[in-house]
């Protein structure tokens, strides 16, 4: 008995020993970085840093951000609960590489999202961290930001972030910059042979035929359909991104409901064979406030599509074969 319980205390001791040991490895991982981070700032050339501190939920100060080289914006023009901020954004290493980026020029290691260029975020007051919402409502619309990131407020790897992070638009309300964003794209798509809508007065999917087709039929449930199509992720700053492009699409006893927008087969059901149109979606139609994954992403693991897109569907419908009567 007294060998057991002296065994006992041993694993005890030594369980101790390795936490304390790890607890040593990460103070002094975090003070390293803190070392890492304060040369960092130093080398700036007396720019202004703003520390902003995050707390525990204990109220306790965790660690701080620090925002530089950012245009405030204007005075009583603070971003709100709820607001939403288009930008661009990199992540890099302290020591200048790149991690991760929305733009296609940079040579980042990963890519959040498979479709690069600006994205929304929303201001979440909710989110325990949301050191991103707390730089940009830093930054001016139509200004740059950095801002450096401690792991503590991450991962606890060691390893600092540096945003930089471009305000392109702040946006008050999403829903009416949606709408005209789309108004701005059809009017744009000056030659269009039909027009269709689907949805409610205040949400539509707007189906732009462009160029007809021979067929004399709109598409039906048991009708074999063969067509080609890609898809875009609309907004102001670029032109229309490519999220993906399927060279041929062959659907059997076509059924509007099993696309992967239910949206979109919809307006598919408008169109006749050899027609060419662009079926725009708005994002509350579309993945809303998830991100979209390719269709063949069947396990969903990459982020296709950036979350809030308004999408535009490129389709060309290639053949439709009626079922035969027996």
């Amino acid at each position: 008995m007294k060998r057991s319980l002296t065994l006992g205390a041993c694993v005890l001791l030594l369980a101790a020993c390795s936490g304390e040991e790890q607890e040593k490895t990460l103070v002094d991982i975090i003070e390293q970085e803190n070392a890492e981070i304060r040369a960092f700032l130093a080398g700036l050339g007396g720019a202004t840093v703003t520390p902003v501190p995050y707390l525990s939920k204990k109220g306790q100060v965790i660690d701080c951000t620090y925002i530089f080289n950012n245009t405030p914006p204007p005075a009583g023009s603070a971003l709100q609960e709820g607001d939403f901020v288009l930008y661009d954004y990199s992540i890099q290493r302290l020591d200048g590489s790149y991690i991760e980026s929305t733009d296609p020029a940079i040579r980042a290691d990963t890519f959040r999202y498979a479709v690069l260029g600006p994205i929304y975020h929303r201001m979440d007051t909710s989110k325990h961290y949301d050191y991103v919402g707390g730089a940009l409502s830093r930054v001016a619309e139509g200004a740059r930001g950095e801002m450096i990131v401690p792991s503590i407020l991450r991962d606890k790897s060691g390893i600092p972030f540096h945003y930089t992070l471009k305000s392109h638009r702040v946006i008050h309300d999403l829903f009416a910059y949606e709408k005209t964003l789309i108004q701005n794209f059809i009017d744009a798509t000056t030659v269009t042979v039909a027009r269709y809508q689907d949805g409610n007065a205040d949400t539509l999917v707007h189906t732009l035929v462009y160029n007809a087709g021979a067929g004399t039929r709109q598409i039906q449930p048991t009708d074999t359909v063969t067509l080609y199509r890609a898809c875009y992720v609309l907004d102001e700053i670029t032109p229309l991104r490519e999220a993906f492009s399927l060279d041929t699409l062959v659907t059997n006893a076509f059924d509007p409901a099993r696309q992967e927008l239910p949206a979109l087969g919809e307006a598919l059901a408008h169109l006749r064979e050899g027609d060419e149109a662009n079926i725009v979606i708005p994002y509350l139609l579309a993945f809303k406030e998830k991100p979209g994954y390719h269709p063949a992403d069947t396990r969903r693991v990459i982020p296709w599509i950036p979350p809030y897109a308004t999408l535009v569907y490129a389709i060309k419908v290639a053949k439709v074969r009626e079922k035969q009567q027996t």
